[in-house]
């Protein structure tokens, strides 16, 4: 289908290096992407977190940003639930839900 189709088709995989994405390698323009610095995550999470109205310390940012391994979607996610409650998250709860959510490291 990819070697013969007029439609772009995009492919996102986490190993380039994998057998079955090699075989496609050949097929495909090969866009690279680097997990973003702490930093950069975590001036942008403060950032939707403010215009959310959601109050949330530096720090307790940070150990979520650290808790979910710089997961940008699951970081979304925790600011989504925490705006739609109580707008206010302290540092403890953020510890608690960063040993809850820690992404699986392999």
């Amino acid at each position: 289908l990819i070697k013969t189709t007029r439609i772009p088709i995009i492919c996102i995989c986490n190993d380039r290096n994998h057998q079955k994405i090699r075989s496609l390698a050949n097929y495909c323009f090969d866009l690279r992407f680097y997990k973003p610095r702490l930093e950069q995550v975590k001036g942008a999470m403060m950032s939707i977190a403010f215009k959310e109205g959601l109050k949330i310390p530096p720090p307790a940012m940070q150990k979520i940003i650290e808790g979910a391994n710089n997961d940008i979607r699951q970081i979304l996610n925790h600011i989504c639930m925490w705006s739609a409650g109580n707008k206010a998250v302290t540092f403890e709860q953020a510890v608690e839900e960063a040993d809850k959510a820690k992404k699986d490291m392999h």
